[in-house]
Parts: C-alpha cells; structure tokens; sequence
C-alpha cells in the first residue's frame, strides 16, 4: 500500500498576499547543508522558447525543449491535470458549491513548490511542507501567498499537499477529501481559483501540491450565494471512503476545535438527522 501524508496551508496558515519576505529568514544555502559549489548567475535560454533556463527548471519544465513550457492560457497543461481538475471541481458540483477556475500562474507556483520539495528531501532526506526554509533550483517564495505573487498571482494564496509515493493525482485528490481539515479546505465557498502541481518527475519523492486563492471582491460575491450549511458526502455520492487519513495539522486530535469558525461538513448516513442539530 502507497504510504502518504496530507498537509494542508489555509488562509490562515498559508497566508495572504500581504506578507512580506524580509520578516522571515533567508533560505539556508546548499553550500551550508553539503558544501557544494554554488550555481552561476549566467542565465540563458537553451531552446529561445522565450523563458529563461532558471525559469524552466524551477517550474519543472524542460529548458532544452521549447514546446515544454510553463502552463499558460489558464487551462491545465496535461491531460492528467484537466482530468484532476475536474474530478476537484466535481465535489465542489456535488456540495453545492460554485465550480472553481483554473489559474495557470497558480500551476506554475504549485509545479515549483512540488519539484523544490522532491529536492530538497531526495538531496537532504529533509520533509518540508509549505515554507521553504532551504535553497534549492526550485526556490520560488517562503510561503504559498509569496510564491502566488512570484508567478503574477494578484489575489490571495492556500495550498494543500498530498505526499504519495506512487504518483496518482486522482488517488491523491480522493485522499485529500478524506482528511477533515483539507475537505475543510477543497469546500471552503469563498476560493475562486486552482492551480495543480501534480507529481514531480525530476525527483523520486512525489508530492502533489495543489493551489487555490480568491480575492477580497469574488468573496463577497459568493457569500451572497453560498449555503449556509455544506453537506458532504453528497446526495447520490457512490464510493466514498470511510477512513480519516493522517494530515498536519491534526485539528480534531491536538485541540479541541473552535465550531463557530469551521464550516459543517457533516458525514455518514444519518447527515439528515445531523443537519437537523446543527
């Protein structure tokens, strides 16, 4: 069995895009973890696909091939992300909830920040999570909010994380939904927008980051429509699993949860009798 860890950044973690660099610390260098020589400031474009070699390899794409270039036009750049993409928004359709649009900026930030954690733990065997605190080719922004701006992202920046070992970005979505505090997240009514990441391929780690944001505007647009109550599973819904995977943060395991600030996400067969109490 495929082991994973699901990790989650919300507004309240990941941060909007107010935050500012210079209040957190420098990224610790390559040289101070192995004493390697440190890359040259020459930057080129090997493939004149117009984006500069540095640019290739943080986002993940291939700097000698011009047709492989970051994600534009704000539609996913595979197959298998327009396929993830959907299946993401298809549980937004079953709750109710408006569909999400996709943001190519937010694809490049989540394709970075994925290839910048399979270096730094196949080089340094170090987990990180949303901040990166260590130097590598990949490095984009301490935190989801810097790193959406570092791409042309304008609203505000979340993340979630999936760690799995075989690469499946649907598996990988199912399991997010399958860890309350990310449902918390993939359902949260005011978020507009999405990037995905999917799985690296230049590391043998595999994480799969996926970008959300929304801005102060499009909030107060859909609270006007939201629901008051989100139910989940959805009437009609077939194969939901009946297991709480893992995740950072534990929120229903390290404190007792303030109810007035989370959304009701009700499960199991009795949700009607549930809605009824809430």
């Amino acid at each position: 069995m495929a082991t994973f860890i699901i990790i989650i950044g919300l507004t309240a973690c990941g941060g909007g895009n107010t935050a500012n660099e210079s209040h957190t610390a420098a990224p610790v260098s390559a040289a101070a973890l192995d004493n390697d020589t440190t890359e040259s400031n020459v930057d080129t474009d090997e493939d004149n696909d117009g984006y500069s070699d540095k640019e290739e390899i943080a986002i993940g794409t291939d700097p000698g091939d011009a047709y492989s270039t970051p994600s534009s036009g704000n539609k996913p750049s595979s197959s298998g992300l327009k396929v993830a993409f959907e299946r993401y928004n298809s549980f937004r359709a079953g709750a109710g909830l408006t569909a999400l649009n996709y943001n190519s900026s937010l694809e490049n930030a989540s394709k970075s920040h994925k290839n910048h954690l399979g270096y730094i733990y196949d080089r340094y065997n170090i987990l990180e999570g949303h901040y990166e605190n260590y130097e590598s080719p990949h490095y984009t922004g301490y935190d989801p909010s810097i790193r959406g701006q570092r791409v042309g992202y304008t609203g505000s920046t979340g993340e979630v994380i999936c760690y799995r070992q075989n690469g499946d970005v649907i598996k990988g979505i199912d399991e997010l939904m399958s860890a309350i505090y990310h449902r918390n997240g993939i359902l949260a009514y005011y978020v507009s927008d999405m990037g995905i990441g999917g799985f690296s391929d230049l590391y043998n780690f595999k994480a799969q980051v996926i970008d959300y944001g929304f801005t102060a505007d499009e909030v107060v647009e859909r609270m006007k429509n939201a629901a008051k109550v989100i139910i989940y599973p959805y009437a009609g819904e077939i194969n939901v699993r009946r297991v709480f995977y893992e995740e950072r943060p534990e929120e229903f395991r390290e404190r007792k949860p303030d109810l007035r600030n989370l959304q009701p996400v009700l499960c199991g067969q009795d949700r009607d009798a549930l809605l009824r109490t809430v």
